[in-house]
């Protein structure tokens, strides 16, 4: 039998979808949690939308940001996961239920779910390790946002003073011809390098806990 050139690379295509569709990794949902001070209990969905079962185990971390703005992951004792280790059939979809233990303090608490899907060692299934870590937020006893920011010769730099996760989208104040797009995300006393910003401009910080006052830092 021939096969025409177009069939050929049209059947290489079809086999690598399927190869891509059976190997497929797990989803989860949703991309971040935040534990108000109302409620401990959270849950997050884990999906399979490949041909083969999934093998998952699942890890708690504290997550502690250095100067550099990397993450450091400690161990975290004070949630409880159901279940810690599940195997998923294809196309379906399990709920996974978390509680944190621990006491509410002064400062948001900070962590990372590790939806970690295993190697499949038959050859017929994902050949690496998947790790999704969805962001955890416990929300500390009195929320207290507060921003403060130092310029530099070269940009500046936005600090997180208060005792909550903060997303920043622009600076802005009565001395600015326009605000000063940033879009960051800052942790509890996190530091990030934001662009340039005019003198007496930067007054107020638009964010995902509305208008926050900027006070200037120290070097």
């Amino acid at each position: 039998m021939v096969l025409h050139a177009r069939h050929f690379f049209a059947s290489l295509l079809l086999a690598g979808m399927a190869c891509v569709a059976a190997a497929a990794p797990v989803s989860v949902s949703p991309v971040s949690v935040k534990l108000d001070p109302a409620t401990d209990v959270g849950n997050l969905r884990v999906g399979n939308p490949g041909d083969t079962p999934a093998a998952v185990e699942v890890e708690v971390v504290r997550v502690k940001i250095q100067l550099g703005g990397q993450e450091q992951y400690e161990p975290a004792s004070e949630f409880l996961i159901t279940p810690p280790a599940f195997k998923l059939p294809p196309g379906e979809t399990r709920l996974l239920r978390f509680r944190h233990t621990g006491k509410r303090t002064a400062m948001e608490g900070v962590y990372r779910i590790f939806v970690r899907q295993l190697p499949d060692r038959s050859g017929t299934g994902i050949s690496f390790a998947v790790n999704i870590g969805v962001p955890v937020f416990v929300a500390p006893t009195t929320s207290q946002p507060a921003l403060a920011l130092l310029p530099l010769p070269q940009g500046a730099q936005l600090r997180n003073s208060g005792n909550v996760t903060v997303t920043v989208q622009q600076l802005e104040g009565a001395g600015c011809t326009e605000p000063v797009k940033v879009s960051t995300r800052l942790f509890p006393q996190q530091t990030v390098m934001v662009p340039a910003v005019p003198a007496n401009c930067a007054s107020t910080a638009q964010s995902d806990k509305g208008s926050i006052p900027l006070t200037p830092d120290r070097p």
